[in-house]
């Protein structure tokens, strides 16, 4: 199991994370990605910079 998170700047609704898993069976690793991905939104301690229209910007956890 791999996560990938891209750095850079974005626009809103483009792709930024990539999760790869894989195994012998399909069932495991589909509740290996679903427990993965689960894991990665609440863990880690991510901040990221929002910048706005108007030029202002923001760090958001």
């Amino acid at each position: 199991m791999s996560i990938y998170h891209l750095i850079g700047e974005f626009q809103i609704g483009e792709p930024i994370v990539l999760v790869a898993v894989g195994g012998p069976r399909r069932e495991n690793v589909f509740s290996a990605m679903k427990e993965s991905v689960k894991r990665y939104k609440t863990e880690p301690a991510l901040f990221k910079k929002e910048v706005y229209i108007d030029g202002s910007h923001e760090w958001v956890d």
